[in-house]
């Protein structure tokens, strides 16, 4: 049996208060799309002392020593993810997570190739018809590895992944801000 949602207050479908129109049923207007443009940015720093409070690099305290920023795919897990947020059903993203896969992403995906690091979002910005999550790999993690694909998710579904064209390399000398970039538009 299917689910439904159904408002308390109003008749169900065989209550006699509704009656079928002698024209047949009104031709629905067409819904408007929303196109969801996804990007993800991969910046690298050299950190020096003096951190902020939180261990983000500053423009005042760290030199980047790369950017990379890369489309991405929002699979088909992540639209069911995108679904039920709408519903109220969902929770938000919460985790990004990086790996040494470099197969091309497709919509069936749900994990990371070869996943390698894994961190609770540190960040979420909000800009007209723009999130951003952001996540940051200290100088003591995820070290030894070089990174070709990021992944979104919630708890342990897939919201969204990409690949790099050029993979970046972790080790202690470097902190690296990762942060997925969603922009909602009418298509």
């Amino acid at each position: 049996m299917m689910n439904e949602f159904r408002n308390p207050g109003m008749p169900s479908p065989t209550s006699p208060w509704l009656v079928p129109r002698p024209d047949g049923p009104k031709e629905r207007p067409a819904s408007p799309v929303i196109r969801i443009k996804s990007n993800v940015i991969v910046e690298a720093w050299c950190p020096h002392s003096g951190d902020d409070s939180a261990g983000w690099p500053t423009l005042e305290n760290a030199e980047r020593v790369s950017r990379k920023t890369v489309g991405n795919m929002v699979v088909n897990a992540g639209l069911n993810l995108v679904r039920d947020l709408l519903g109220g059903v969902a929770l938000r993203p919460d985790k990004i997570a990086v790996g040494t896969g470099t197969t091309a992403t497709v919509a069936g995906d749900t994990a990371l190739g070869t996943e390698t690091f894994r961190k609770l979002m540190a960040r979420r910005i909000d800009a007209a018809q723009e999130i951003t999550f952001q996540m940051l790999m200290e100088t003591t993690e995820g070290n030894g590895v070089t990174v070709w694909e990021i992944g979104t998710f919630q708890n342990e579904t897939m919201l969204a992944r990409a690949v790099l064209s050029t993979g970046q390399v972790k080790n202690s000398g470097i902190q690296l801000t990762i942060a997925h970039q969603f922009t909602l538009a009418d298509a």
